[in-house]
């Protein structure tokens, strides 16, 4: 198993940890790299509900949204996670979701909802700040 660093939560191999600190994307980056990781790439609906479930330790309320590594890269007109590879398959937008296109466009996940849109992903600008999961 994969040795993490103080305050950190592993799964399959791979540490998370979700920071109640509001910062904009470039900012979460960052911090996620001082620990030596990255925003959190839920490539898979595995990783996915697990990252959902755990945000449910961290965020009782539900009421706040999280960073995790998915950006729009206007060059190559995609989303790409951030170690460049393009976002696959899985994908967990909240419906109706229209994109938006800002400036800078980064993922979000959304509030918990009792019904739908259980922290589905969200297109915000890059500058927002928001908590963000590594």
């Amino acid at each position: 198993a994969a040795s993490c660093p103080r305050g950190y939560t592993e799964w399959r191999g791979v540490c998370f940890k979700a920071f109640n600190t509001s910062k904009n994307f470039i900012e979460s980056q960052a911090t996620c790299r001082k620990d030596g990781g990255t925003l959190a790439m839920p490539r898979d609906a595995d990783t996915n509900a697990f990252i959902v479930c755990f945000l449910k330790s961290v965020d009782h309320e539900g009421k706040a949204y999280y960073w995790f590594g998915l950006q729009y890269q206007r060059r190559e007109r995609r989303f790409e996670w951030l170690d460049g590879t393009a976002l696959g398959e899985f994908s967990s937008w909240a419906p109706f979701q229209r994109h938006k296109r800002y400036e800078q466009s980064c993922v979000k996940y959304g509030r918990r909802h009792p019904i739908f849109y259980d922290r589905t992903w969200f297109e915000a600008s890059c500058l927002r700040h928001y908590r963000f999961i590594c």
